[in-house]
């Protein structure tokens, strides 16, 4: 909860939500149900990695 309140207010919500859309592209592609639970883990997780690379404000391309 604390990683997504702090993407919140260093303005990386962007970030969030084209990690959401490319998982859910992918897992539509595989026709694989996966569920809410794992794009929050995996939010969580890139969001946590670009912070402790200082690199939270940037918008990646390609998230995967």
């Amino acid at each position: 909860m604390a990683i997504i309140s702090n993407a919140i207010a260093s303005g990386t919500t962007r970030i969030m939500d084209r990690t959401h859309i490319k998982v859910i592209s992918i897992a539509v592609h595989l026709g694989t149900p996966i569920p809410l639970m794992r794009f929050q883990e995996a939010t969580a997780r890139y969001l946590s990695i670009l912070r402790a690379h200082k690199l939270s404000t940037v918008i990646p391309t390609d998230v995967f």
